[in-house]
This record gives structure tokens, sequence and C-alpha cells, in this order.
């Protein structure tokens, strides 16, 4: 049997955590943006804990590799090739949670599981993607100075801000910690936070 698609995307969100984070984020109610959307995980936590709606944007269009688990919902749309800060202006929302582009790297290595069932190498799976030029995967610090200041901005919109700050361990790389040097944070759920 063959994998899922959205299972190639470079940057994959666990499910189970983002399902888990959504529930104790408190989204009963509210529009939500996830301006990085990707294969839809966050957009589908957030129609799953109750959100009214649901807005998901990526600066990539994902469309082929979506989660199936979207045929699920129907409370969200979905946008392509809209720029993030571009997507917070356009699109009205009351909540932004979201996954951050990965600043370290676009993912050279692929798990087990890829190579079983897609039979290909991590090489190949970075290979396998020409990302839009304003794309911020793997671009380091203009990624962290970007997701800082669109940040910034919905904090000063009043919205509250939901964001999975990941480690990548493999580069030494933090969201949580670089958010602490920029803002208030609270844990809601392992490396989910709502930044205040």
């Amino acid at each position: 049997m063959v994998a899922a698609l959205y299972r190639l995307h470079p940057q994959q969100t666990s499910l189970r955590d983002a399902l888990r984070a959504a529930e104790l984020a408190g989204l009963d109610g509210q529009v939500v943006l996830d301006p990085f959307a990707g294969t839809g995980t966050l957009v589908y936590a957030a129609a799953r804990a109750g959100a009214r709606f649901v807005v998901g944007s990526d600066i990539e269009d994902w469309s082929e590799y979506l989660r199936p688990q979207l045929s699920e919902v129907q409370n969200f749309a979905l946008y392509w090739r809209v720029d993030a800060m571009h997507a917070v202006k356009r699109f009205e929302h009351d909540v932004l949670f979201t996954d951050p582009p990965n600043p370290a790297r676009v993912d050279g290595s692929a798990p087990i599981s890829l190579v079983r069932d897609f039979g290909i190498s991590g090489s190949q799976l970075k290979s396998m993607f020409s990302f839009n030029e304003r794309n911020l995967m793997g671009r380091e610090w203009v990624t962290v100075t970007y997701v800082v200041r669109l940040i910034r901005y919905e904090l000063e919109q009043g919205r509250r801000v939901v964001v999975h700050a990941f480690r990548d361990s493999g580069r030494d790389f933090d969201w949580k910690k670089i958010l602490r040097r920029h803002f208030h944070v609270r844990t809601i759920y392992d490396d989910y936070v709502e930044v205040v």
C-alpha cells in the first residue's frame, strides 16, 4: 500500500500533537489562520477543536500533499501562493495558530517509512521540491526575523498567537528559545506555546 503524499512534505507536523494543542489552546468559536499551512495539519486540528472557521495559506501550492483527514471537516478554506504577512493582513481572524518554517534546513533526511513506502532517499526527497524564492524554509536568520515580525504584528492587532515552537536538535535550533528572546511565552502542550 502506498502512503499518502502528505508524508512527502519536507516539514511534517505530528497530527496527534496538533490535535491536542488545538484542543488545549481554546480555539472553540474562533476564526483561526495558519499562514504556513503546508499539508493542512493545523488547519484540520483547529477545525476539529471547534474553530468557527479556519483559513490556511502558504507561499507554495501544497494542494497535492494535503492530509486526507481534511475531508472530514468543512469549515475551512485554503489559499496557495500567498505570503504569510499578506495573509495575516488579508484574512480576518481571531487567532494565529501556526507551525512556522524550519529556518535551519529543508529536510534532507528521510524516515525509514518513506524509503520503504516511496523508495526515495532523503537527498531525493529534498531535490523533489523547487521552492518559491520567497519560501522561508532553510533561510536561517531571514526566516527568524520574518516570523518574529509577523508575530509582533499579530500581537499589535490584538490577536492571539499560538505557535508550534519546535526544536531541530540535528541543527541545534529551537523556536521556543528564539521566541523567549522576543516575547513572553506560555506552554500549551509539548512544543506548542501561546505568545503574549
